[in-house]
């Protein structure tokens, strides 16, 4: 038989390390298929980052375009990446984990579209970018495993606190990107990175973190320490009080996980490690607040008109968040006057509510006025309150998953746990949650980990046995030993 020697990424032969030999022609189409699909996963790794960082938005003024447009260029490779790794796609599609989102992100909104007012092409494409965003991330989990993807998260933390830090100083950097996004950028001084917009910054700061420290299993204090201290720096740096509870709310769900363990039913195991580690995060954070504000007063210029990021820190740091302004105001009251006009509209139309992209539409013709800031609001405004019940039941039945817990062992945090805290407080403070994607993102990696707990430990588990915990068991004993 003729034999036919190619070279390409990853395979390698005794005589030629870059070479690798086929003996026949359907070898040969084979390892042309498996390079095309290497390719792929490279390309689907820099759309995870683009939509992990929020750099995006900054492709769109290299090109001359709007950010409608590289979406639907990412909206494109991530149909092309699925099309590709169809089986795999139909795999992980048949769980009624992803299915259920399928119904929540598309099939719904689709339906409320019927009775809106108009028709709002731009959010029924953006729910289906986002459908496939977390489908597309589940398949890469199940091909190339959670090993890979926590590479990737790790790149986008760093790029994030980059972007976090060079906000402060030098906004006249993403003035292209906020100029075709009709933002003024007036956040005084509050840091917002790539994201364009502190509060989405402090939750997707924090979605990111809680990936990146579930990939990183038994670690060192010391390293624990620096990752909590540097997580409640940056998120404050934000002046998102939002973001800064829920950032509290996850170091405290860590605490719990780290420090007390139940042996057996009355039996229960406390760490004085951890808990002397989490006491000195929080006084070393409460310690560095008068060096920060200090720093901050002599480096930035302070507006004589708003609520600056130094006030903003001062009312955090004694947990005042309703602290009203000098003019007297205050933005939670002013929310609460908004949460009464949309629970009373609500109450009109609760069933099917008022269509979906509704609230955009209205608020375009001056029917509706500020923002709701509540996720929950939004979904019960457009779409009635049985599609926000589904939306609990679905973040309910992602933690009630069988495999969640023995997961959550085996990576020695409860990551789930935290997410969906993050999620479900989130949307009381913000209507940005579900337009997030490092949320997708996030949700992609952690179901693709319940389809297949191969994930954790694999880089390719396509292939092997959904069920079968043996070596995660094994390797769980080892480190218990």
């Amino acid at each position: 038989m003729p034999q036919f020697a190619f070279s390409y990424p990853g395979k390698e032969t005794r005589e030629n390390p870059q070479m690798i030999a086929c003996d026949c022609l359907p070898n040969y189409e084979k390892c042309r298929n498996h390079r095309k699909t290497f390719m792929l996963d490279k390309m689907f790794l820099f759309v995870l980052l683009l939509n992990l960082t929020g750099l995006f938005a900054f492709v769109a003024p290299q090109f001359g375009v709007g950010i409608a447009t590289v979406s639907l260029v990412l909206f494109a490779l991530n149909c092309l990446y699925i099309t590709v790794n169809h089986k795999v796609a139909l795999r992980i599609f048949r769980k009624k984990h992803t299915f259920y989102w399928l119904i929540f992100l598309v099939f719904w909104p689709l339906l409320a579209t019927i009775y809106a007012p108009a028709i709002n092409f731009r959010e029924i494409v953006l729910q289906m970018y986002y459908f496939t965003l977390l489908l597309a991330t589940a398949v890469y989990l199940l091909r190339k495993g959670f090993k890979s993807f926590h590479r990737i998260v790790a790149v986008a933390v760093a790029v994030t606190i980059f972007g976090l830090i060079l906000s402060m100083f030098t906004e006249a950097f993403f003035q292209p990107v906020a100029s075709i996004t009709d933002n003024a950028l007036r956040y005084e001084g509050r840091a917002y990175g790539f994201f364009i917009q502190p509060n989405e910054a402090a939750i997707n700061f924090v979605l990111l973190f809680i990936v990146w420290f579930s990939g990183l299993r038994k670690t060192k204090m010391s390293t624990v320490f620096l990752s909590l201290f540097g997580l409640l720096v940056l998120v404050i740096l934000t002046g998102s009080r939002g973001g800064f509870v829920v950032a509290v709310a996850t170091i405290f769900l860590m605490f719990i996980n780290k420090s007390v363990r139940a042996v057996k039913p009355f039996k229960i195991l406390i760490s004085p490690k951890s808990i002397i580690t989490f006491l000195l995060v929080f006084g070393c954070f409460l310690a560095c607040i008068p060096l920060l504000l200090n720093f901050l007063a002599e480096n930035l210029p302070r507006s004589a008109d708003n609520f600056s990021v130094v006030n903003r820190i001062e009312a955090m740091s004694q947990m005042k968040l309703a602290e009203k302004d000098y003019r007297g105001k205050s933005t939670v009251a002013g929310r609460l006057e908004v949460f009464k006009r949309y629970s009373a509209m609500i109450c009109e139309r609760p069933i099917l509510g008022n269509g979906f992209g509704s609230i955009t539409i209205l608020q375009s013709k001056g029917v509706l006025g500020l923002s709701a800031h509540n996720q929950y609001l939004e979904i019960a405004f457009e779409t009635g309150i049985f599609r926000l019940v589904f939306y609990l039941f679905l973040l309910i039945y992602i933690y009630m998953d069988k495999k969640r817990k023995r997961i959550e062992q085996f990576l020695h945090t409860n990551s789930y746990a935290q997410l969906l805290t993050v999620v479900a407080f989130a949307g009381m403070v913000s209507n940005m949650v579900l337009d997030s994607r490092v949320l997708y993102c996030a949700l992609g990696c952690f179901i693709a980990m319940l389809i297949s707990p191969q994930t954790i430990t694999s880089d390719n588990v396509i292939g092997e046995s959904t069920q079968n915990f043996r070596h995660i068991d094994n390797l769980r004993m080892q480190d218990e030993k």
